[in-house]
């Protein structure tokens, strides 16, 4: 019986998490509450995706936020996941980190939760799910009220930044 396997993906985020990623990720969310009435969602500065992205490379050095960075409305955020070949924020993510089990999330990781309905058509459909950090037992993300956080059992999608989690095959 032959077996054939597929050829492992290849994912563009190769950050690897720095040896005290621990301290930073601390000081982020520190920097982040201290700051709590500077971070309401504002499409042009502060929005749940450059958040999120600003706390991978706080703890991996990497800038995956690059690529799509620029965009000063939910439409042009939408337009910009779409724009760059994916079908919605979700797909865009799984490209970038490896998704993984919800029992091997851990701080520094990013998940998915679901959105609040956009404003139109393209923006529910686009992203159905908002960006979050993993911070156990939360999740925390940019909202219009500022900071937030939530139960990371309500996560829909929990994906590894910076690391190879056990769980998958090494």
């Amino acid at each position: 019986m032959t077996t054939t396997t597929e050829p492992a993906r290849t994912l563009k985020a190769t950050g690897v998490r720095y040896h005290d990623w621990s301290v930073r990720f601390a000081q982020f969310i520190l920097d982040a509450q201290g700051n709590q009435e500077k971070l309401i969602l504002d499409w042009g500065t502060h929005s749940c995706a450059s958040w999120v992205c600003q706390m991978v490379e706080a703890i991996t050095g990497e800038d995956v936020h690059k690529d799509f960075a620029g965009y000063t409305t939910a439409e042009g955020a939408a337009k910009a996941i779409l724009k760059a070949g994916y079908k919605n924020l979700d797909e865009l993510v799984a490209d970038y980190f490896q998704e993984i089990p919800g029992a091997f999330v851990m701080a520094g990781d990013i998940v998915l939760v679901p959105a609040v309905l956009g404003e139109s058509l393209l923006e529910s459909t686009v992203m159905p799910n908002t960006m979050a950090v993993a911070d156990p037992p939360f999740y925390r993300l940019v909202d219009p009220a500022g900071l937030a956080h939530g139960p990371l059992h309500l996560a829909k999608h929990f994906f590894a930044v910076g690391r190879k989690p056990a769980c998958l095959p090494q």
